[in-house]
């Protein structure tokens, strides 16, 4: 009996010394659209430089994949603007 108590906690304990995989976190960092990645802070200042807006007064909300002007409850979604943004992106590397 002593042998099987034995065994079973000997076994427990292996299963419990397993290490465990943790899961791939999405980078909190970006978002995805249309299969591509974007930096948050770098989409937040793109897009306040092609529409006027201050960079700081932007929150990034990331369910409607837009920004939200000081606390104005209407949403500026970033996909009519995607294409414009990797192009003003593209002439300020150059």
């Amino acid at each position: 009996m002593k042998r099987y108590l034995l065994f079973i906690a000997l076994l427990g304990l292996g299963f419990g010394a397993c290490k465990k995989e943790q899961a791939a976190e999405p980078n909190q960092d970006t978002f995805e659209l249309k299969n591509e990645q974007f930096n948050i802070e770098e989409t937040k200042k793109l897009f306040s430089m092609l529409v006027g807006l201050p960079k700081e007064d932007l929150t990034f909300v990331k369910d409607s994949l837009g920004f939200r002007y000081k606390n104005i409850e209407h949403i500026h979604k970033i996909e009519p603007f995607i294409e414009d943004l990797k192009e003003l992106k593209k002439n300020l590397v150059k």
